[in-house]
């Protein structure tokens, strides 16, 4: 097979893939409220292990491979992630009810996650070797799943339109073939260092805002009152998420 037509047939892939694990959460919704919470537990975990184990890591070599590790700016643009999250919500919050808090954080989950397929998709796309550009594929398909999951489970908790739901799906789904599809075009800006840079800086940021969304809707369902089998599922279902990151970065 073609290398180009491996690559076509990869994106068109990712993009099912991603919309099946997506829309998952979206069927489940209101209609059964604990494997909702259980889906919440597992999302929280996917945003957890993917900053710790993916994002943050990635962004301190690359800063480290530019000579910029004679200070932590990896560490400083994650807190700046964190905290520029937490601002946005506690504005919102003030100014309007729950439900529009919700709808800002999947908003501002949709573009940091579109943002990094982007990325994942143009890294598979200017990959110049078949067996490399293969576990690329099986990692970024991977992360892509759970990704699109949970960001079906935090959008179930900001719309109840199932219309804006599924477009805000399809965005999301075809971000990483569209980055396979212009990863020609800009490859020599992503292998720069310039690229390189802005690309660890962007990861960097995004990881703490996911540490802010896992870590808040850990501390979130901890004081809603349940019975203590479902606080162990939940908690099984946090580390199932966790854990699902960390085999993911057995292959990246």
């Amino acid at each position: 097979m073609e290398l180009l037509t491996f690559k076509i047939i990869c994106a068109i892939a990712l993009f099912f893939a991603a919309i099946i694990a997506g829309v998952i959460p979206l069927l489940v919704g209101d209609r059964h409220p604990r494997a909702l919470c259980l889906f919440e537990a597992f999302a929280a975990g996917v945003f957890l292990g993917a900053a710790l184990f993916h994002m943050l890591p990635a962004a301190q070599l690359s800063l480290k491979a530019q000579n910029l590790a004679s200070y932590p700016y990896a560490i400083l643009f994650c807190v700046v992630g964190f905290l520029f999250l937490l601002l946005i919500e506690r504005i919102v919050n003030s100014h309007a009810d729950r439900m529009h808090a919700h709808r800002l954080t999947a908003l501002l989950l949709l573009v940091m996650l579109s943002l990094h397929s982007l990325i994942e998709g143009a890294a598979l796309g200017i990959n110049s070797v078949f067996n490399n550009a293969l576990v690329i594929f099986i990692a970024i398909m991977a992360h892509k799943s759970t990704a699109a999951f949970a960001l079906g489970v935090t959008i179930v908790r900001g719309y109840s339109s199932h219309l804006k739901s599924i477009l805000m799906l399809i965005g999301f789904s075809i971000m990483s073939p569209l980055g396979v599809v212009l990863a020609a075009l800009v490859s020599g800006f992503l292998q720069s260092g310039t690229g390189t840079a802005a690309e660890a800086i962007f990861n960097a940021f995004a990881a703490g805002s996911f540490l802010y969304i896992g870590s808040l809707n850990v501390i979130d369902n901890h004081f809603h009152p349940k019975p203590l089998i479902d606080r162990f599922a939940e908690l099984f279902a946090l580390i199932v998420g966790i854990g699902s990151m960390g085999i993911v970065a057995i292959w990246v």
